[in-house]
């Protein structure tokens, strides 16, 4: 708290100017081994939901003084020490029911990273983003839920995210972590309502990334009021499909979808569909990137594969493709030995890098991050 009054203090309004990106940690209750695998109990929740409600509410009182035209990024996070030191189920950050959030004309850029394992809920998402009215750029990156009641927590909060975006929002990325070490195959069914929400979002935006936490192909086949087509903003998308990694003829369906649907994207530019998945007898990783790009008169349909597989496009995918280009495409399969430098890091030869990666600053492998850093 200390830090969120001195930075009131020492930022006036010839200083305003100056300040790019504010990052707030809040600190959470620590616990000890013997409850780390329960639900937190009331007590605990309402204690936390009290820190992190007072710690956020001074912070945007100062930033709502601030100019419109300020353009800050918003970097914001919440953890106990012990979420790091414990094998843990459920771990979710709220905002007290009587909360009331000040309008933030300032905010231009709001920004939830993997840095720790909490998630917020949806109402805490709406709330942060109903006080960001200038808001242009989200970057939300949870951890996906390692059961099914807790992944269904998770989409709740994507849906809210992507329904509750400011009109001046233009650019959204949605990245869903999994935490490989506790749970291989983390359930994930598709959620109706966070795909429509995707796609009622993709229509009012420039770019939307959206990986792992939704199917790609989940996103081409929902049905839309007439109302919604064409997109005639968007121009970068990025989506994951497992089907990609499956087989062939999965990752030609997801294609042709994406080739249908793309027709109607008249400024569409980039579009990356992609997915990684680890063979469970052999450890290797299966690699996958289909990337569209298209500018200055040219198009070209690039498919990044790792070497080990086989995959060809189908005539009606190449045709698809050919109508969203005007007829003239250029299309390449390219067998890579190495498609990705990590297991959960995005293709090296992505060209959203920029948009998707965001940078973390510390974490859970780091634990030098517990403080309000400005």
């Amino acid at each position: 708290m200390a830090d969120i009054l001195r930075l009131g203090r020492i930022v006036d309004r010839r200083r305003e100017r100056y300040i790019k990106r504010i990052r707030l940690h809040i600190e959470l209750a620590e616990y000890d081994h013997d409850v780390c695998q329960l639900d937190e109990d009331g007590n605990t929740r309402r204690r936390n939901n009290r820190i992190f409600s007072r710690h956020l509410i001074h912070l945007l009182n100062i930033l709502s003084q601030w100019k419109d035209s300020s353009g800050v990024t918003l970097d914001l996070s919440a953890a106990s020490r012990s979420d790091a030191l414990h094998s843990f189920n459920k771990l979710e950050t709220d905002l007290d029911d009587w909360v009331v959030l000040p309008p933030v004309p300032a905010v231009a850029r709001f920004i939830l990273t993997r840095r720790h394992f909490r998630s917020f809920s949806p109402e805490t998402v709406r709330l942060v983003l109903g006080c960001s009215q200038n808001l242009e750029q989200v970057a939300y990156e949870p951890y996906a839920g390692i059961d099914a009641e807790s992944q269904s927590e998770r989409d709740a909060a994507n849906t809210a995210l992507l329904r509750n975006l400011p009109k001046s929002t233009r650019t959204v990325s949605l990245w869903e972590y999994d935490r490989v070490w506790l749970n291989e195959d983390p359930p994930k069914n598709i959620d109706h309502d966070l795909v429509l929400a995707a796609v009622e979002a993709s229509h009012h935006l420039e770019s939307l990334c959206v990986t792992f936490a939704l199917e790609a192909y989940d996103f081409f086949s929902a049905k839309l009021p007439s109302s919604f087509a064409p997109w005639r903003s968007l121009h970068t998308l990025s989506l994951t499909s497992s089907c990609l990694t499956a087989d062939s003829a999965l990752a030609n369906e997801v294609l042709l979808a994406a080739g249908q649907k793309a027709q109607l994207m008249p400024q569409l530019r980039i579009m990356e569909l992609w997915h990684h998945a680890r063979g469970k007898s052999s450890g290797r990783l299966g690699c996958f990137l289909f990337q569209y790009e298209a500018g200055d008169g040219l198009a070209r349909a690039t498919v990044h594969r790792d070497k080990f597989s086989t995959f060809s496009l189908a005539k009606e995918v190449k045709e698809a493709w050919k109508a969203v280009a005007g007829g003239r495409l250029e299309f390449r399969v390219i067998g890579l030995e190495q498609l990705y430098a990590a297991y959960i890091q995005y293709p090296t030869v992505g060209k959203l890098h920029g948009v998707l990666k965001q940078d973390l600053g510390g974490g859970p492998a780091g634990m030098g991050t517990w403080s309000v850093d400005m």
